[in-house]
Protein backbone atom coordinates (compact mmCIF):
# COMPACT_ATOMS: atom_id res chain seq x y z
CA UNK A 1 0.00 0.00 0.00
CA UNK A 2 1.43 3.46 -1.00
CA UNK A 3 0.28 6.67 0.75
CA UNK A 4 -0.45 10.05 -1.26
CA UNK A 5 -0.11 13.11 0.58
CA UNK A 6 -3.52 15.41 0.55
CA UNK A 7 -3.35 18.31 -1.45
CA UNK A 8 -6.17 19.99 0.52
CA UNK A 9 -9.11 18.81 2.54
CA UNK A 10 -11.94 21.69 2.88
CA UNK A 11 -13.43 19.64 6.17
CA UNK A 12 -16.14 16.95 3.89
CA UNK A 13 -13.88 15.84 0.57
CA UNK A 14 -10.23 15.41 0.40
CA UNK A 15 -8.09 16.00 -2.46
CA UNK A 16 -4.62 14.16 -3.31
CA UNK A 17 -1.59 15.26 -4.78
CA UNK A 18 -2.03 14.47 -8.77
CA UNK A 19 1.08 14.31 -9.43
CA UNK A 20 2.25 11.85 -6.66
CA UNK A 21 0.05 9.60 -7.65
CA UNK A 22 1.09 9.81 -10.82
CA UNK A 23 4.49 8.91 -9.57
CA UNK A 24 3.29 6.27 -7.90
CA UNK A 25 1.58 4.88 -10.41
CA UNK A 26 4.15 4.83 -13.16
CA UNK A 27 6.79 3.33 -10.98
CA UNK A 28 4.36 -0.15 -10.57
CA UNK A 29 5.87 -3.03 -12.56
CA UNK A 30 2.87 -2.81 -15.53
CA UNK A 31 0.77 -0.13 -16.25
CA UNK A 32 -2.67 -0.78 -14.63
CA UNK A 33 -5.49 -1.73 -16.57
CA UNK A 34 -8.11 0.34 -14.44
CA UNK A 35 -8.48 2.96 -11.94
CA UNK A 36 -11.38 3.13 -9.83
CA UNK A 37 -12.21 5.29 -6.98
CA UNK A 38 -14.72 4.53 -4.22
CA UNK A 39 -14.15 8.35 -2.53
CA UNK A 40 -16.77 10.89 -3.95
CA UNK A 41 -13.44 13.41 -3.54
CA UNK A 42 -11.37 11.46 -6.00
CA UNK A 43 -13.33 10.92 -9.04
CA UNK A 44 -11.71 13.71 -10.35
CA UNK A 45 -8.74 13.32 -10.13
CA UNK A 46 -8.97 9.32 -10.94
CA UNK A 47 -10.67 10.71 -14.39
CA UNK A 48 -7.46 12.87 -14.58
CA UNK A 49 -5.20 9.80 -14.51
CA UNK A 50 -6.72 7.67 -16.56
CA UNK A 51 -6.47 10.29 -19.38
CA UNK A 52 -2.84 10.98 -18.23
CA UNK A 53 -1.92 6.80 -18.71
CA UNK A 54 -4.21 6.19 -21.11
CA UNK A 55 -6.28 3.85 -19.16
CA UNK A 56 -10.20 2.86 -20.28
CA UNK A 57 -12.81 4.79 -18.12
CA UNK A 58 -14.35 8.20 -17.76
CA UNK A 59 -12.59 10.86 -19.05
CA UNK A 60 -12.53 14.94 -16.95
CA UNK A 61 -15.20 15.91 -18.94
CA UNK A 62 -17.09 13.62 -18.22
CA UNK A 63 -17.01 13.77 -14.56
CA UNK A 64 -16.78 17.31 -14.29
CA UNK A 65 -20.67 17.53 -14.68
CA UNK A 66 -21.14 15.46 -11.33
CA UNK A 67 -18.30 17.76 -9.49
CA UNK A 68 -19.18 21.24 -10.69
CA UNK A 69 -22.23 22.22 -9.71
CA UNK A 70 -22.92 24.82 -12.56
CA UNK A 71 -22.42 22.14 -15.07
CA UNK A 72 -24.83 20.53 -13.32
CA UNK A 73 -27.04 23.26 -13.35
CA UNK A 74 -26.18 23.70 -17.18
CA UNK A 75 -27.25 19.67 -17.76
CA UNK A 76 -30.57 19.58 -15.93
CA UNK A 77 -32.24 23.62 -18.02
CA UNK A 78 -31.09 21.72 -21.25
CA UNK A 79 -33.25 18.50 -19.91
CA UNK A 80 -36.08 21.32 -19.93
CA UNK A 81 -36.09 21.28 -16.14
CA UNK A 82 -36.15 24.91 -14.16
CA UNK A 83 -32.84 26.26 -12.25
CA UNK A 84 -31.74 28.95 -9.92
CA UNK A 85 -30.00 31.64 -11.59
CA UNK A 86 -26.33 30.77 -10.87
CA UNK A 87 -23.11 31.74 -11.74
CA UNK A 88 -19.07 31.34 -10.82
CA UNK A 89 -17.49 33.62 -8.52
CA UNK A 90 -14.44 34.95 -8.20
CA UNK A 91 -11.93 34.78 -5.61
CA UNK A 92 -13.60 35.97 -2.09
CA UNK A 93 -11.71 38.83 -2.24
CA UNK A 94 -12.81 40.03 -5.80
CA UNK A 95 -16.41 39.61 -5.18
CA UNK A 96 -19.12 41.78 -6.21
CA UNK A 97 -20.42 44.16 -3.58
CA UNK A 98 -23.96 42.70 -1.65
CA UNK A 99 -26.00 45.27 -3.79
CA UNK A 100 -24.64 44.76 -6.87
CA UNK A 101 -25.23 40.45 -6.77
CA UNK A 102 -28.50 41.05 -5.16
CA UNK A 103 -29.69 42.89 -8.04
CA UNK A 104 -28.97 40.06 -10.10
CA UNK A 105 -29.56 37.39 -8.48
CA UNK A 106 -32.46 38.54 -5.44
CA UNK A 107 -32.02 39.73 -1.77
CA UNK A 108 -31.59 36.04 -0.67
CA UNK A 109 -29.06 34.53 -2.02
CA UNK A 110 -26.89 31.51 -1.75
CA UNK A 111 -22.82 31.48 -1.88
CA UNK A 112 -21.39 27.66 -2.23
CA UNK A 113 -18.43 25.77 -2.89
CA UNK A 114 -18.79 24.40 -6.64
CA UNK A 115 -17.32 20.70 -6.03
CA UNK A 116 -17.78 20.02 -2.14
CA UNK A 117 -20.50 18.47 -0.61
CA UNK A 118 -22.54 17.97 2.65
CA UNK A 119 -23.56 21.73 2.92
CA UNK A 120 -19.95 22.34 3.87
CA UNK A 121 -18.86 26.64 3.82
CA UNK A 122 -22.07 27.38 2.23
CA UNK A 123 -23.64 30.66 3.25
CA UNK A 124 -27.38 31.99 2.81
CA UNK A 125 -26.96 35.62 2.61
CA UNK A 126 -29.92 38.03 2.93
CA UNK A 127 -28.33 41.46 4.06
CA UNK A 128 -24.70 43.13 4.42
CA UNK A 129 -23.25 41.56 7.06
CA UNK A 130 -24.49 37.77 5.85
CA UNK A 131 -22.36 38.48 3.26
CA UNK A 132 -19.53 40.25 5.08
CA UNK A 133 -19.66 36.93 7.06
CA UNK A 134 -19.54 34.95 3.92
CA UNK A 135 -16.45 36.76 2.31
CA UNK A 136 -14.80 36.22 5.65
CA UNK A 137 -15.21 32.54 5.72
CA UNK A 138 -14.56 31.61 2.25
CA UNK A 139 -11.27 33.63 2.21
CA UNK A 140 -9.63 30.83 4.84
CA UNK A 141 -10.82 28.01 2.58
CA UNK A 142 -9.27 27.71 -1.38
CA UNK A 143 -12.07 26.71 -3.07
CA UNK A 144 -14.18 27.94 -5.77
CA UNK A 145 -17.29 29.26 -5.10
CA UNK A 146 -20.27 30.35 -7.18
CA UNK A 147 -23.78 32.18 -6.37
CA UNK A 148 -27.32 31.10 -6.82
CA UNK A 149 -30.98 32.75 -6.51
CA UNK A 150 -32.53 31.20 -3.13
CA UNK A 151 -35.34 28.83 -4.14
CA UNK A 152 -38.21 28.31 -1.02
CA UNK A 153 -39.38 24.47 -0.97
CA UNK A 154 -39.26 21.05 0.08
CA UNK A 155 -35.95 19.24 -0.22
CA UNK A 156 -35.25 15.88 -1.99
CA UNK A 157 -32.43 13.54 -2.71
CA UNK A 158 -32.37 11.00 -5.11
CA UNK A 159 -29.52 8.35 -5.92
CA UNK A 160 -29.61 6.44 -9.21
CA UNK A 161 -27.78 4.27 -11.27
CA UNK A 162 -27.39 4.31 -15.32
CA UNK A 163 -25.89 2.16 -17.54
CA UNK A 164 -25.77 4.22 -21.04
CA UNK A 165 -28.89 5.42 -21.16
CA UNK A 166 -30.45 2.94 -18.88
CA UNK A 167 -31.73 3.68 -15.87
CA UNK A 168 -31.73 0.67 -13.79
CA UNK A 169 -32.34 1.46 -10.23
CA UNK A 170 -33.75 4.66 -8.56
CA UNK A 171 -34.56 5.34 -4.83
CA UNK A 172 -35.57 9.16 -3.27
CA UNK A 173 -35.86 10.84 0.72
CA UNK A 174 -37.68 13.61 1.48
CA UNK A 175 -34.77 15.81 3.75
CA UNK A 176 -36.19 15.56 7.30
CA UNK A 177 -34.51 19.69 7.87
CA UNK A 178 -32.67 21.71 5.31
CA UNK A 179 -28.90 20.11 4.81
CA UNK A 180 -27.52 23.15 5.81
CA UNK A 181 -29.27 22.74 9.38
CA UNK A 182 -26.37 19.92 9.72
CA UNK A 183 -24.03 22.34 11.03
CA UNK A 184 -26.46 23.55 13.42
CA UNK A 185 -26.80 19.57 14.98
CA UNK A 186 -30.29 18.41 12.69
CA UNK A 187 -29.52 15.29 11.52
CA UNK A 188 -28.63 15.00 7.84
CA UNK A 189 -30.85 12.43 6.14
CA UNK A 190 -34.78 12.02 4.82
CA UNK A 191 -37.78 9.89 4.96
CA UNK A 192 -37.91 6.82 1.96
CA UNK A 193 -40.51 8.04 -0.32
CA UNK A 194 -40.55 4.23 -1.46
CA UNK A 195 -39.26 2.12 0.89
CA UNK A 196 -38.77 -0.76 -1.41
CA UNK A 197 -36.34 0.99 -4.40
CA UNK A 198 -37.39 -0.61 -7.48
CA UNK A 199 -35.02 -2.02 -10.08
CA UNK A 200 -36.75 -0.83 -13.55
CA UNK A 201 -34.62 -3.94 -15.07
CA UNK A 202 -36.58 -6.38 -13.49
Amino acid sequence: MEHVPIASNDGVLWQYDEMEALALIRALPGKPTAIVTFDEGATLLAANLRAQLDVPGARPDEILRYRDKLLMKRHVRAAGLKTPEADRLPQPGDWPSYTALAARFGPRMVIKPVDSAGTNAVHIVADEDAFTHAVKRSQQLSLDYEIETFAEGKLYHCDTIWSGDELLFTACTEYVAPTIEFQNGFPLGGRAMNPIPRCLRA
